[in-house]
């Protein structure tokens, strides 16, 4: 009794859950992993058409979870967005998708290369740097990251559906997006061509220079009147001292004599007392 009991929950179990073989389709579904093919492009447009970085931010942390062998498309637009993305956290992400993924193709390990080089986030330099470690020597293809010289150009990724948030512009990686176009100001001069190396070089002529004739000293020429000069000596202004304050003296009162009154003696000459 017991051993039909568990039984007969084995074979529910197996029917809930898709057992024998027998598992619910989808309804345009991919037949190797299931899942549909509207909400992996739903999911690529919301990442390279969504106005808010955040949208863009979730979608390509969203990309991560399909396989890229059955959806090439994914790894295109994570590239894609790695190159063009105006906000460094979307391009971030991208990059940590690509790096977790590790998709052998030449396509992401183009911009992976690009981005760990160029960018000037470091915290996406960082996650390109771990995918480029990832997909070292396993691209499918040819790769001119992994061999050089195996391929003329590298394979850059391309706008996959709708309308991008830059079109037209060029994949640059790390730059702003919408940022203008600074042309240069600088005319280009028309060089001149060099002379052959046997055609002798001509010395130009030097105009000849008239110097103005010099009036001499006693011609009597007084037409120009000399300026009047100042005298020597310092001037008038400079010599006339401003009135000062008249400075008070103050009287000290002499203090009384403390002496005694003492009684003069008459002093005696000295021929007087010789005698």
């Amino acid at each position: 009794m017991l051993t039909a009991t568990i039984g007969t929950a084995l074979i529910f179990c197996q029917s809930a859950l898709g057992g024998h073989g027998h598992h619910g389709a989808k309804v345009g579904a991919c037949e190797s992993c299931g899942e549909k093919n509207g909400v992996v492009l739903a999911t690529i447009s919301r990442l390279q058409t969504s106005p808010r970085w955040r949208d863009r931010d979730d979608a390509a942390n969203d990309l991560r979870d399909f396989d890229w062998r059955c959806h090439p498309e994914v790894v295109g637009a994570l590239a894609f967005t790695l190159l063009n993305d105006p906000e460094e956290e979307v391009r971030e992400e991208a990059a940590e998708s690509l790096a977790k993924m590790a998709p052998c193709l030449p396509v992401a390990h183009a911009a992976l290369s690009q981005a760990a080089e160029n960018d000037r986030h470091y915290a996406t330099r960082r996650w390109a740097r771990k995918g480029l470690k990832a997909l070292r020597g396993r691209c499918e293809g040819t790769c001119e990251v992994c061999e050089p010289g195996t391929s003329d150009a590298i394979v850059l990724p391309t706008s996959i559906v709708g309308e991008t948030f830059a079109p037209g512009l060029p994949l640059i990686p790390g730059k702003t997006l919408g940022e203008p176009a600074f042309e240069s100001s600088v005319e280009s001069s028309t060089s001149l061509a060099p002379l052959p190396p046997d055609s002798p070089v001509e010395s130009l002529p030097l105009a000849p220079v008239e110097a103005s004739p010099i009036p001499p000293a006693d011609s009597g020429d007084m037409s120009l009147e000399p300026l009047p000069l100042d005298p020597p000596g310092p001037s008038a202004a400079r010599s006339t001292a401003k009135p000062g304050r008249p400075v008070e003296t103050k009287k000290v009162a002499q203090a009384p004599s403390r002496r005694r009154n003492l009684p003069r003696f008459i002093r005696i000459p000295s021929s007087l007392l010789d005698r």
